[in-house]
């Protein structure tokens, strides 16, 4: 159950966006613009399971290496 919400103002050192099955129909561009705020203040940023897909659609892996699933490596090289 969540305990707390995310807020993008509070400060951070790393930045681990983990999220599963669906995350797609919460990538709102609010909750992309929160991550993008959120990681310009950490000093790493990353993503578990389906958070690289949000890590990644929030324009943080650009100019980046990644890995991800081996099952995921082809979609997801295909949509960044």
């Amino acid at each position: 159950a969540v305990s707390g919400r995310f807020d993008a103002a509070d400060t951070t050192d790393v930045l681990v966006v983990v999220a599963g099955f669906g995350t797609q129909n919460y990538a709102t561009s609010a909750l992309l613009a929160g991550l993008r705020r959120a990681a310009r203040a950490a000093r790493a940023c990353g993503g578990v399971e389906a958070g690289t897909w949000l890590v990644a659609r929030a324009g943080l892996l650009e100019g980046r290496s990644a890995t991800t699933h081996w099952e995921d490596m082809e979609d997801f090289s295909s949509a960044f």
